[in-house]
């Protein structure tokens, strides 16, 4: 990896010039010797700063990127929920390597990625089994998604259009997305995401719900972008309770109800998030879920604005370090140092 080597290359780099500056200082002629000895102090510690600044930051990279060859063009604020979404095995990519965060999704790729965080089959293991339970019309050219489509139509957690069909291959909303994933949740029990006033009811239950905290400036009427379903449906199953309904009172959360932990994320994965730092004392946040028995870290990412910070650093600017700077290794007669 590009990263590792340029790591271990800052790392050299690092070692060889304090090793040289500390040789140095014992060097210089005697008649300047106390003024010159200052100077170069402070400017070796100014460099050598800077160094340890970008390997910093090049090993931060390493910890918190995504696993995709298309990794940094995920926005910063959906990042995690494209991470964690991914290591559960919930929110997939591409044969190619690729999340494509700012492709349109599908109405079939959602009800994917609801069935698997809705049943826990992320190996899609009993998918097919649902094909035959699709009563849409133009299920014949769905192919791949037929059983996703069949199990949550019939969960009644996606729906289909007046005149029969679904339309797995069409481009879906904000909107669209959030009612299949609220209703996950368990919301829209009483109907309340049907009638011409079904996208506000969506949006207030969202908004109340914490599911749209950190969307901001989206147009939920327009295409769902992948990485803000991602972000969509983390929020819903990390931060929103899921719901009980009774005609007599209405929803009523299963944290009220004190029914344990209240998460769909909880309840299916054991997913939990564990406020942190990692080993720079950065704060983040580390998640974990289980898939069977076993119990998997799936990331600890640090702050955001705490990354940005470190990366306009006046001293790494300074020095014109970056994190793919790669810096050449000195040698000497006999030896690499």
């Amino acid at each position: 990896m590009q990263e590792n080597r340029n790591v271990l290359q800052l790392f050299r780099s690092t070692f060889i010039f304090a090793r040289e500056q500390q040789n140095a200082r014992f060097s210089l002629p005697e008649r300047s010797k106390g003024m010159e000895i200052y100077e170069r102090r402070v400017t070796s510690m100014k460099k050598l700063l800077a160094m340890v600044l970008a390997l910093v930051m090049t090993l931060s990279l390493a910890v918190s990127a995504n696993a995709f060859k298309d990794d940094k063009s995920i926005s910063d604020d959906y990042a995690e929920a494209v991470a964690v979404l991914n290591g559960m095995g919930v929110f997939k990519g591409y044969e190619d390597g690729s999340f494509q965060p700012k492709g349109d999704i599908t109405r079939a790729e959602v009800s994917a990625i609801v069935y698997r965080v809705y049943t826990q089959d992320v190996k899609d293991a009993k998918a097919s089994m649902y094909a035959t339970y699709n009563k849409f019309s133009d299920m014949a050219g769905a192919g791949w998604a037929q059983g996703y489509i069949g199990y949550c139509a019939n969960a009644e957690l996606v729906k289909g259009y007046p005149d029969g069909t679904f339309k797995p291959s069409g481009k879906v909303t904000g909107y669209e997305v959030l009612a299949m994933i609220l209703r996950a949740v368990g919301y829209d029990k009483n109907g309340e995401f049907s009638g011409a006033d079904w996208a506000l009811h969506v949006a207030q239950t969202a908004q109340q719900a914490g599911v749209l905290k950190n969307v901001k400036g989206i147009d939920l009427n327009a295409a769902a972008s992948r990485e803000l379903v991602a972000e969509l449906l983390f929020r819903a199953i990390a931060d929103a309770s899921t719901v009980n309904y009774t005609p007599a009172f209405g929803y009523v959360t299963d944290k009220v109800l004190k029914l344990g932990e209240s998460t769909l994320g909880y309840k299916n994965f054991k997913l939990v998030g564990k406020a942190d730092s990692d080993k720079w004392s950065r704060p983040g946040t580390t998640w974990t879920y289980n898939v069977g028995d076993e119990e998997t870290t799936v990331i600890d990412k640090p702050d955001v604005s705490y990354t940005k910070a470190v990366a306009e650093c006046d001293v790494a600017h300074d020095a014109g370090l970056t994190a793919d700077t790669v810096l050449p290794v000195r040698q000497r007669q006999g030896s690499v140092r």
